[in-house]
């Protein structure tokens, strides 16, 4: 009987159909390698109750509404002439989110949600990528043409990106006419339109001296837009009807930034370097604006980040209610580890938790007469993989790169470092209890793509490992315990880390103990952020969490899946000067994921991904290393949590769970530290 509620409730919202790939479209198992082992169940899962598009949300005309409500202070500022009346602040048609598909129901004005959070924010010109700090603050000031955290909720024929600051969509062959909302305004009241779009698109991200998260090649090499109305716009794609490119235009890829604020530091308009446009709006630079339920008015570094509600945001309830319900959003800046302790406290409010050492622990807390926060796990859809640098060229600073390169291109070599990897004990040394398993690699196995008779397993066997590298003549022939290049020199590889993850330390240290057990020196190389390494190719290894993009590769994060452009997938980069050298098992990766691009359902979407599982695991194209699930933490005054809401899905469940329609009885409402203030207004 199938005991994970979460991962069979989820498999049906997003295709309506059974596929069980055949015997004949499954090859037999390279030599060496076996079924992925099972797992046992895990407790506390709840079950996603699934709903339609439009009973989620809709846009509506907003003489629809008798009456419009804000709260108090909002209206109080109205009379005194510092804000215009909220039908003029309001778009024509607001998104209207439906109260009876609220868990709780329309919500009551008033109070505080609390953060912890390890980040901290670089900046807010998040259109040149600068993000502002992770754990939430992206999700909450960025604003995206479509969105697609929600749509874990959605029912199976409703499952593809909801319309946002593109109200609705059509079609026709290669070209993607799209309706921007209509007299929405960014947080200082300043008009939301194309030219945002515009700027965004040609003056960020088809311009190569800018850092943007979304690059020309994104949606398809050629894509150009046209820009028809204040209001309406127009792309055209090289191929026809790309329907994932929708999910391109969701966070974290499709959010313009304020083009009335950041145009007049773009070095197109006055001259200044790109170095000065990227930075022109520092973390401290405040109050900042957004088209976001909240905006930022204080920041103290590595301390606090406050934001407070946006008088303009353009988003209702049912009722007539302006949303947000809360008054303030607040960030405390201290460690990703802490995000857990403090929920469990009572000392904040919302926490994915992903640090496993402390599951055990959180669920004995959880259960108490006393306990501050309800805790739900979701499926094992996270884990950590080995990103082996497979580019020739990209990043390589010595010879000793290239030599590592070389072998890293090997199919025997990485089969050896799969069988090298104990995931057992690493199993047992994150957490007792059920929670971490071993890991092919690839698709998890709690994703609703995940077919276990496409999947190869190299389990632990240092045998093999030993075996395997003696074949390829890395031999110890200086005695010193370590296996020697073919040029002689000793087969040391660098491994990056993230410096603030307790479970990649503790993950790190692991491989550096397991490499050596078969004649391989690892140097473990933490760094504070492991991006601009990952962006540059300068690695030989680093240690990669598998995320969404193997929950769910429907999402936007496709291009994460192998080298189907040459930016997107950071173990096979490519440039001008150094080009992707794709092996054969690469270019039949990339074929699927074109066709994947172009939109595919139901039977052939599943039986694409065990394709794609097949070839991942049997060329052992980046080794797993362990698997295990999240678990979502909120503060139970907290009201409107549906039912099974993943800590990562299509998105991360700060989006996921729509925070904007959180809200809380007025006697468990926490002191607002800046009641009564508004953006740039006082």
């Amino acid at each position: 009987m199938e005991k994970n509620k979460f991962r069979s409730t989820l498999l049906a919202s997003v295709a309506s159909v059974t596929f069980a790939l055949s015997s004949s479209s499954v090859s037999a198992r390279p030599e060496g390698a076996t079924a992925l082992p099972a797992a046992p169940a895990i407790e506390n899962m709840q079950e996603v109750q699934f709903i339609g598009r439009d009973e989620l949300m809709s846009y509506q005309d907003i003489g629809d509404f008798e009456f419009l409500y804000e709260p108090d202070y909002i209206s109080a500022l109205v009379q005194e002439g510092k804000l215009p009346p909220i039908w003029e602040r309001l778009p024509k048609r607001p998104l209207v989110f439906n109260g009876d598909a609220m868990p709780d129901g329309i919500g009551r004005y008033g109070g505080t949600f609390r953060h912890t959070i390890g980040g901290r924010p670089e900046g807010w010109n998040w259109t040149a990528s600068q993000h502002q700090g992770w754990g939430g603050i992206n999700y909450t000031v960025q604003e995206c043409l479509t969105r697609n955290g929600p749509m874990v909720r959605l029912k199976s024929e409703d499952s593809y990106p909801l319309p946002n600051l593109a109200t609705d969509w059509e079609w026709d062959g290669n070209s993607l006419t799209m309706n921007l909302i209509d007299g929405a305004k960014w947080s200082d009241g300043d008009p939301f339109d194309s030219e945002d779009i515009r700027f965004w698109w040609e003056d960020n991200v088809l311009d190569e001296n800018v850092p943007t998260r979304m690059n020309a090649s994104t949606m398809g090499e050629g894509t150009t837009l046209e820009i028809i109305s204040p209001t309406q716009i127009k792309w055209t794609f090289p191929q026809n009807e790309p329907k994932l490119v929708l999910h391109s235009m969701a966070y974290i890829n499709g959010c313009p930034g304020p083009s009335h604020l950041l145009k007049e530091h773009h070095p197109k308009y006055d001259g200044n370097s790109y170095d000065d446009y990227t930075a022109a709006f520092p973390a401290g630079r405040l109050p900042w604006v957004s088209m976001g339920a909240w905006t930022a008015v204080e920041y103290k570094q590595d301390e606090v980040v406050i934001l407070r509600r946006n008088p303009y945001y353009w988003k209702v309830d049912s009722k007539g209610q302006q949303l947000p319900y809360m008054n303030e959003m607040i960030f405390q800046l201290k460690t990703w580890g802490q995000r857990t302790v403090d929920t469990l406290a009572g000392n904040a409010d919302f926490s994915n938790m992903e640090n496993v050492p402390l599951y055990l622990e959180a669920v004995k807390e959880s259960k108490s007469d006393d306990a501050q926060a309800t805790l739900a796990f979701s499926g094992r859809t996270m884990g950590y993989h080995l990103y082996m640098n497979q580019a020739i060229g990209v990043g390589v600073l010595d010879d000793q790169m290239a030599a590592i390169r070389d072998l890293n291109r090997t199919l025997e070599f990485r089969k050896a470092i799969q069988h090298a990897i104990d995931g057992k004990a690493f199993a047992k040394a994150m957490s007792k209890g059920p929670f971490v398993s071993v890991f092919a690699g690839g698709i998890a196995r709690d994703s609703a793509f995940f077919d276990p008779d496409a999947t190869s397993f190299f389990p632990y066997n240092p045998a093999s490992a030993n075996a395997l590298m003696d074949g390829l003549g890395l031999i110890d022939t200086d005695g010193n315990g370590v296996r020697n290049l073919p040029s002689g020199g000793d087969l040391i590889i660098n491994l990056v880390q993230s410096k603030d993850s307790e479970n990649e330390k503790l993950i790190g240290d692991g491989l550096a103990t397991m490499m050596a057990e078969v004649g391989i020196k690892v140097n473990l190389k933490p760094m504070e952020d492991t991006e601009p390494t990952r962006q540059s190719g300068e690695f030989d290894w680093i240690m990669a969490r598998a995320q969404q993009e193997y929950a769910f590769p429907n999402s936007g994060y496709w291009s994460e899946l192998g080298p189907i452009t040459t930016s997107s997938f950071e173990p096979h980069l490519g440039t001008d000067e150094h080009p992707q050298q794709l092996q054969p098992f690469e270019k039949e990766i990339v074929s699927i994921l074109e066709r994947w691009r172009d939109g595919v359902e139901g039977d052939e979407a599943k039986q694409l991904m065990s394709q794609y599982q097949k070839l991942f695991t049997e060329n052992v194209y980046q080794p797993g290393i362990v698997q295990y699930p999240t678990a979502l933490l909120i503060n139970k005054r907290i009201q409107n949590l549906a039912d099974g809401m993943p800590v990562l899905a299509y998105q991360w469940a700060e989006d996921t769970v729509i925070r904007e329609q959180f809200w809380v009885y007025q006697d468990d409402q926490l002191d607002e530290l800046f009641p009564g203030r508004v953006p740039g207004i006082n």
